[in-house]
C-alpha cells in the first residue's frame, strides 16, 4: 500500500536575529490575514494564530528541530518559503541548511 503525500509549507529563516525575522514576517505576511481562503486554513489548522507565528524562524538547530517535528507528525515533504521572511544573508543559510538536511 502506498501511503500519501503530507506537505507541509511553512515560511522559514535561519537568523541569529529571530526577533527581527518574526518583526519582518509579521509585517510581510499580514496580507495573508485578507486573503479569506488561507485565512479559513489557518483558522482550522493553525488554531487561529497569525501567519508569522507559525513560520519556522531560528538558528540552524532550531530550525533543523522544527523541521524534524514537522516530520515526527508526519509530513513527508517540506516546501520552504523564504520569499519576504528572510534578508539575503538569511536566505543563504536558510538554503545551505536545507540542502545539508535533504542530502541526509
Amino acid at each position: 500500500m502506498v501511503s500519501a503525500a503530507r506537505v507541509a509549507s511553512l515560511p522559514i529563516c535561519v537568523t541569529d536575529t529571530p526577533d527581527d525575522a518574526r518583526t519582518r514576517a509579521a509585517t510581510r505576511l499580514a496580507i495573508f490575514e485578507k486573503i479569506p481562503s488561507y485565512r479559513a486554513v489557518r483558522d482550522h489548522e493553525g488554531g487561529g494564530r497569525p501567519p508569522a507565528d507559525v513560520a519556522i524562524i531560528g538558528d540552524e538547530r532550531a530550525v533543523e528541530k522544527a523541521l524534524t517535528r514537522l516530520a515526527d507528525a508526519g509530513a513527508t515533504h517540506f516546501i520552504a518559503n523564504v520569499a519576504g521572511v528572510t534578508t539575503p544573508e538569511e536566505r543563504a543559510r536558510t538554503v545551505a541548511l536545507l540542502g545539508a538536511l535533504s542530502a541526509r
